[in-house]
């Protein structure tokens, strides 16, 4: 068993090897022969020294400040690996909340809705995390989402309307739903069926003015 003051002396070697693996490379840069001739004229002197100072203020910032991510140590380093905002959970977890989208037509025929369908410019990733930062907003809020979360969602739900009805002309649609389905994180896990209960719950209606 490692003893808490052997994990922090471990730790801090570690930290200590990173800031000479990192600078040292920040070094072997501005060392390099190219970089000695770009140095030469004023120009590329300009380039060479931003783009050091570019290095040295990143690996710092991220040698500094990285505490406020605690996972799963408090020392990553960078630019060699990964930020620690990407890093997954602490702890396992059992289920996660999955959101779907659909639309309702004015005769009340219900349409499922891909936001990364819609849209050319943004990526499904984006989308995908938007929807789940104010799915999970209004897990957070008791009764009622609070006015800047339903602001937001009211947003985000008419842009879809608005998108969806462009792109498809003869399927109006005049609502837009929200649904949430919990989601077994198992092998062999059964899927919790789209748009009906109790796999899925509808967690928020959005309704064309």
């Amino acid at each position: 068993m490692i003893s808490g003051q052997s994990f922090a002396f471990f730790n801090l070697a570690k930290l200590v090897l990173e800031i000479f693996a990192i600078f040292g490379a920040v070094i072997m840069f501005w060392l390099h022969p190219s970089i000695k001739m770009a140095r030469c004229t004023i120009g590329g002197r300009f380039v060479s020294h931003a783009v050091l100072l570019l290095f040295f203020a990143l690996a710092l910032a991220q040698l500094t400040t990285r505490h406020q991510y605690q996972y799963p140590q408090k020392y990553e380093p960078f630019p060699f690996t990964r930020w620690a905002m990407f890093a997954g959970f602490t702890t396992s977890k059992l289920s996660c909340w999955v959101y779907d989208w659909r639309g309702i037509t004015a005769t009340g025929a219900a349409l499922p809705i891909n936001p990364a369908h819609l849209y050319v410019t943004p990526n499904a990733t984006t989308l995908f995390t938007k929807t789940h930062c104010l799915g999970d907003q209004i897990l957070c809020e008791v009764g009622q989402p609070a006015a800047r979360v339903k602001h937001a969602l009211d947003a985000f739900s008419q842009g879809l309307l608005m998108r969806y009805n462009v792109l498809n002309p003869k399927e109006q649609i005049i609502k837009v739903e929200l649904w949430r389905r919990s989601w077994l994180l198992q092998r062999g896990a059964e899927i919790p069926p789209l748009f009906s209960e109790p796999g899925s719950k509808l967690v928020y209606i959005y309704s064309k003015p």
